[in-house]
């Protein structure tokens, strides 16, 4: 795992050393075990490293091949690379080392771009083809690792971080208008957009190549729903268990201490379970909880560590967040508002003393259906069959007459909501219910509302749902799962957190082989008995006790709410409402004023609105305005920017 930079000058400009490497050097949580970088007539490449696999100094970056035609700096694992590495010694090339990283090089010498859809792993590449004079960037299938980019008048700075991208740029940063009215819808920044005005990121799935001055991108795999699995249900069954099986062992490949990052739930405890019987010595595990918060996903970790017999480590946190928010701004890079991000920064900070790497469960939900949303449109075509099309309007009219809130558990309120969510699917039923969507004509200033008044917030659902029109219902929200909240949340919140730790995690549920074989089942198997996750509930049934397999769905809670009415309240205020922020005038702070008495005087819960103006206007101060670091005292923060 590491960080990978470089500039694609193409002898337009001088690139010095020093340049290179406090570019590359941005990046040294990702790669504090050593640092290379290397200056070529076109383009100056650098690269930090955290040993994973061959410790060696042959196996250092950037790495090019026996004639110095292909130079790379990666970021990530490649876990097919030791077949892909008999494969090439058997067509005549000669390593030198044994890592992942040189199988890139004689794989693009050998396959061309076909490379990246040979490869499966997690990964961000860059690959410098001095023969055609050209730089190739790719990013894995699900978007595990980042890298992003900017062409700065034929100049391509790139980067695994967005910090070395924008500090390195000969131009002052400005505010992404659009990505932000996204931020705030999203509580995150879609692929689509960066918070930097000319920085962009390289979509998962896809690689970009530049030459003579121009860029073109191109799609080597999707997640594919086209096609169904004819087996039946035990079969398919037992192919998906043999799959997760072969996810959570290949990712065993290491030459450093693994462990589990255990919630409890049951995805990360079938890793467990799995790991557990198949690989020699106990496994480590690492929970994390609250307290004076409930603890039953600490309970239940506990449980499968103890059933396992695992070296289990308990975080329960007891903290002060002002200690550690400012150098989350920080690592982030961007705005994000999934404080999940906390307890997820703080476990991986203690893992780090035990091992390097850590195995998660992240994926599960998306792949084998573990929300709510992706059981909605099961249920809505239920609710049609009781109460046909042609009857809704009369419906919907009688129960506005009754008074009915779609948002209530009542039965008059369920019917309601399915009758709005069939009239509106998939467009209008899908958004943000933690973002400013119902906010939005209230949030912007009259002038910045007009400047964004043509732009939708929602374009990165509209655009997937376009394109998957022809699938199932509930085919069509795992696809746009997938490719929005899975990628721009999910991913970004554990890479940031892990790496800024030097930690690496892998996630098994990702597995590509898994991901191909998951969307060939078919929908309405995996959620039986309207059940969520059906399929690994039962094959967990092999590894867990029913009771844990069954309970109730738990999010990892923080206190967020009542930091943000009492330790953080003034504090937060200040922030806020702060001068600069009311001089820039992009937001109509009557009403934001109206959501903080809202929420302080417990009318109403805006807890994730306030916290991603909070995260907003701190990560504004310090890469925009440059008034605080990292290394700020949050409660300086008030006095420096008022």
């Amino acid at each position: 795992m590491c960080g990978i930079c470089g500039i694609f000058h193409r002898g337009k400009i001088a690139v010095s050393p020093t340049q290179i490497c406090r570019m590359r050097d941005f990046m040294i949580e990702r790669g504090p075990d050593a640092a290379g970088y290397e200056l070529l007539p076109e383009i100056a490449l650098g690269h930090r490293r955290l040993k994973i696999i061959d410790f060696s100094d042959a196996a250092s970056q950037p790495m090019t091949n026996a004639d110095r035609s292909v130079w790379v700096v990666f970021n990530g694992e490649i876990y097919n690379f030791r077949e892909l590495r008999k494969e090439l010694i058997r067509a005549g090339h000669r390593f030198k080392s044994q890592s992942d990283t040189e199988v890139l090089l004689y794989g693009f010498e050998q396959w061309g771009v076909d490379l990246f859809s040979r490869i499966s792993g997690m990964f961000a590449i860059a690959l410098y083809d001095v023969r055609q004079r050209r730089l190739l960037l790719a990013r894995d299938r699900v978007g595990k690792k980042p890298l992003y980019f900017s062409n700065q008048n034929g100049i391509v700075y790139f980067a695994s971080d967005i910090k070395a991208v924008l500090f390195t740029l000969p131009t002052c940063p400005e505010l992404d208008l659009e990505a932000l009215d996204c931020y705030l819808h999203h509580t995150c920044v879609p692929d689509e957009h960066s918070i930097i005005r000319g920085i962009q990121k390289i979509y998962p799935g896809t690689y970009t190549i530049f030459a003579d001055g121009q860029s073109e991108n191109f799609t080597f795999w999707e997640w594919n729903f086209d096609y169904k699995e004819k087996d039946n249900p035990a079969e398919i069954l037992s192919k998906c268990e043999l799959l997760i099986h072969d996810a959570v062992l290949r990712r065993t490949i290491s030459d450093v201490p693994l462990g589990v990052m255990l919630s409890g739930g049951v995805d990360s405890s079938l890793i467990t379970a799995i790991l557990a019987q198949n690989v020699p010595g106990k496994i480590k595990t690492f929970t994390v909880g609250t307290r004076d918060y409930p603890l039953g996903d600490v309970l239940a970790a506990r449980r499968v560590a103890n059933q396992y017999d695992t070296d289990h480590h308990e975080l329960i946190l007891d903290f002060n967040v002002t200690d550690i928010l400012l150098e989350l701004v920080w690592q982030y890079g961007e705005p994000f508002a999934d404080y999940s991000a906390i307890p997820t920064y703080l476990v991986s900070k203690v893992a780090h003393d035990y091992v390097t790497v850590m195995l998660t469960g992240d994926g599960g939900d998306e792949v084998f259906g573990g929300y709510s949303n992706q059981i909605i449109p099961f249920n809505a075509m239920i609710f049609s069959r009781l109460l046909p099309f042609p009857f809704h309007s009369l419906a919907k009219r009688i129960l506005n007459l009754l008074g009915t809130n779609p948002e209530s558990a009542s039965i008059l309120g369920k019917m309601l909501f399915y009758i709005d969510y069939l009239k509106g699917f998939p467009y209008t039923s899908f958004y943000n219910l933690m973002g400013f969507h119902k906010y939005r004509s209230d949030l912007w200033s009259e002038p910045f509302r007009r400047i964004l008044e043509k732009h939708d917030p929602l374009h990165p659902y509209h655009a997937c749902f376009k394109k998957s029109a022809h699938l199932h219902p509930i085919d069509r929200v795992f696809l746009a799962d997938y490719k929005t909240y899975l990628s721009y949340d999910y991913l970004v919140k554990i890479d940031r957190a892990s790496m800024a730790n030097s930690m690496e995690c892998r996630s098994p549920f990702l597995d590509t082989d898994l991901l191909n074989f998951s969307g060939r089942i078919p929908p309405l198997l995996k959620f039986k008995n309207r059940r969520t996750k059906y399929i690994l509930k039962k094959i967990g049934e092999n590894y867990l006790p029913k009771d844990l397999l069954y309970a109730e769905k738990r999010g990892f809670g923080i206190p967020v709410d009542q930091w943000l009415c009492h330790q953080l309240k003034e504090v937060c205020a200040q922030i806020i409402f702060n001068k600069k922020a009311l001089q820039r005038s992009l937001f109509n702070y009557d009403h934001i004023r109206k959501i903080w008495n809202e929420h302080c005087q417990h009318i109403y819960n805006h807890k994730h609105r306030i916290w991603a103006l909070l995260w907003f206007e701190l990560w504004y101060q310090m890469f925009i305005e440059k008034s605080i670091d990292r290394n700020t005292p949050l409660d300086e923060v008030p006095k420096i920017i008022n």
